[in-house]
């Protein structure tokens, strides 16, 4: 028979003869396989926790633990479930049979056994253990070839962000603000699975690369004002970052984000003159929030005066579901600086005779309750109500006393 010299078994007979005719067996027939015996369940799990059989025989009627208790043990052992399991069992109806099947054994041979048949059985087990360690291998180098993969972007990564710092010394803490604020408000607006593809967080702390070509003098000045490019130099900006990214696969997403960034919720933005429904979530939330954190840096306004300017501009220049939960995540943070007690409740925590502190304006746009409005009963089930075919924007805020 052909050699299986990665074939390591464990027997587990409590019948010794059985036991040594069975070693036996595979030993000269499986050339160079090193081959481990036990009498006992106890004594065969343990040296299936110490030597990792790849493939086991075992009787099912054993002293100390069952060959069914050791199938189980094997199976939510993670390091040990790809081990090729045969039950060696008397002669079964077939509803016992798929039983021991479904308990995790790989297959199995009705006892007493012919030497050919169980020597067929073995082939079988050797095959689909080679196989079992293939894929394992395959997947290994598949996991380690990623890794490498996901270190050479982060290397690319931080060369990026090293870029933007040494033209821009202010850009990491000011883009990790960014960052930050960006992905709370994308959790908010994106389901798990658009949250884990949107790339945000990456494309936040990237969001001045296409600044990079830019002079000393215009370097940290606005693309836009008043959601008009400045000049033809600044309307190269996002086109600069999309280029600097669209040839590297797993970045070609954050240069789409960036080069989206200025575009007008209305469609007059740049650089193609996106419609609110075609511009990107992420380029959506990064685009108010960049502008905010700018604004707050260069023109000396206050967080309030910043988020009226927004609101005011809302459906023109951006997103007003945005605007909304940025101010919410500002408020939380405490970043307002004001003296005004509040804090964030969901819509059943709602109660009689609590004052909203911030409009409650719903997904359409429409401000169901204006802030400094006194809740009751009924202002509190219309709420409920609406919310169910128009939901609300983020938290309700509510003054604490």
């Amino acid at each position: 028979m052909a050699e299986n010299k990665f074939n390591t078994f464990l027997v587990i007979e409590d019948d010794v003869q059985a036991m040594e005719s069975l070693v036996e067996l595979i030993r000269k027939n499986f050339l160079d396989a090193v081959v481990y015996s036990a009498s006992d369940g106890n004594s065969g799990w343990n040296q299936i926790e110490r030597l990792h059989p790849n493939i086991i025989i075992s009787e099912m009627t054993i002293p100390g633990l069952s060959g069914t208790q050791i199938c189980k043990r094997l199976r939510n052992t993670p390091e040990l479930e790809d081990a090729f399991f045969l039950a060696i069992v008397p002669i079964l109806d077939k509803v016992k049979r798929i039983k021991f099947i479904e308990e995790g054994a790989d297959d199995f041979i009705n006892k007493p056994y012919p030497a050919e048949d169980m020597l067929a059985k073995l082939s079988v087990a050797g095959r689909v253990s080679s196989l079992k360690r293939q894929l394992i291998e395959r997947d290994k180098l598949l996991i380690e070839l990623a890794e490498e993969i996901e270190n050479d972007i982060n290397d690319m990564v931080m060369l990026a962000i090293s870029f933007q710092k040494q033209r821009m010394p202010s850009a990491p803490s000011v883009l990790k603000e960014v960052s930050t604020a960006s992905y709370f408000i994308a959790r908010y607006l994106l389901n798990e699975e658009a949250l884990g593809n949107s790339d945000i967080k990456l494309a936040s702390l990237l969001a001045f690369t296409g600044r990079m070509f830019l002079s000393d003098e215009l370097i940290e000045a606005p693309v836009m004002t008043d959601g008009i490019v400045v000049n033809n130099i600044m309307a190269r900006v996002p086109i600069e970052a999309r280029d600097t990214y669209i040839n590297t696969r797993r970045l070609k997403n954050i240069g789409s984000i960036l080069y989206h960034i200025y575009e007008n919720y209305d469609g007059s933005g740049i650089p193609e003159r996106l419609k609110s429904w075609q511009i990107p979530f992420a380029s959506r939330i990064i685009r108010v929030v960049l502008d905010y954190y700018q604004a707050r840096n260069q023109t000396g306004q206050t967080p309030m005066q910043i988020i009226n300017y927004m609101h005011n501009q809302s459906k023109r220049l951006y997103d007003h579901r945005v605007v909304i939960l940025l101010e919410q995540y500002l408020a939380l943070t405490k970043a307002w600086h004001s003296t005004m007690s509040e804090k964030a409740v969901k819509l059943h925590e709602m109660k009689d005779g609590v004052t909203i502190t911030r409009d409650i304006i719903t997904n359409n746009g429409l401000k169901l309750v204006s802030k400094g409005t006194k809740l009751d009963l009924d202002k509190i089930q219309k709420i409920i109500s609406h919310n169910m075919s128009d939901p609300i924007i983020g938290s309700v805020f509510i003054e604490t006393r």
